[in-house]
């Protein structure tokens, strides 16, 4: 019987801490906060995680394992080397704006542990992001993408780029538009990406080129939020 009552009560730990490490900060978040939140004593956490890190840990795991479930469906239908870059820039910027408090706590406070990197979340992510670079080495191949980029150096861009065109509605400055957003920063990402790029029809196609055209779509997008000051880490200083 104790058993039978093990997993609900973890369940209730993992949505408990997720909403108040998304909602506080995880610093500002003590096992006792969620204890309470829960309806337990703090000593009863324990008996199911070893630590507030270890919570944290699984917070963001619960976060990544559903993603990496509903991109790889969506792409799995597609073709296109092209159309699945464009399916995963979308399911990406869908993620920041539904789950915005649990996206900000990931960029701005959990990659700064010194252990992130060797946890199960950074694995996920390894295996979330494998999905575009998979997708990038097959246009690679069929050469839809230039083969003188390296397939990190193209996830890089893609996922930075996203994140802090992101930033603002993850601080809750800006609005952002899913679909706006996907279309301008495929096409931009795409023109450098892409092997068939004329210099001359596209302008600059070298990685130089693709950072200034990614500098130009975000000071656009971000023209439309509201000026503000603000002492959270933006995501460049998070990494």
């Amino acid at each position: 019987m104790r058993d039978a009552h093990a997993q609900p009560r973890k369940v209730q730990i993992l949505e408990a801490a997720r909403t108040l490490f998304a909602e506080d900060g995880y610093d500002a978040t003590s096992m006792a906060d969620i204890a309470r939140r829960v309806g337990v004593v703090e000593g009863a956490v324990y008996r199911h995680v070893p630590s507030k890190r270890d919570l944290l840990h699984q917070v963001i795991a619960s976060f990544y394992e559903p993603l990496i479930d509903s991109a790889t469906d969506a792409i799995a239908s597609v073709d296109s080397p092209r159309e699945k870059v464009a399916v995963l820039i979308r399911r990406q910027l869908q993620a920041f704006t539904e789950d915005r408090l649990l996206c900000r706590l990931l960029i701005s406070e959990a990659r700064s542990f010194d252990d992130y990197y060797d946890s199960e979340p950074a694995a996920l992510s390894r295996r979330y992001t494998a999905l575009f670079m998979d997708a990038f080495a097959d246009g690679v191949r069929t050469g839809e993408f230039r083969s003188d980029i390296p397939a990190t150096v193209a996830r890089d861009i893609v996922y930075g780029s996203i994140e802090h065109l992101a930033w603002s509605s993850l601080t809750g400055h800006a609005t952002l538009d899913v679909d706006a957003t996907t279309d301008q920063l495929l096409s931009v990402i795409t023109i450098g990406l892409s092997s068939t790029a004329s210099p001359a029809a596209d302008g600059d196609v070298s990685l130089g080129g693709l950072v200034d055209r990614l500098e130009a779509v975000t000071e656009r997008l971000e023209a439309t939020a509201p000026p503000h000051e603000s002492t959270t880490r933006t995501p460049n200083e998070a990494r």
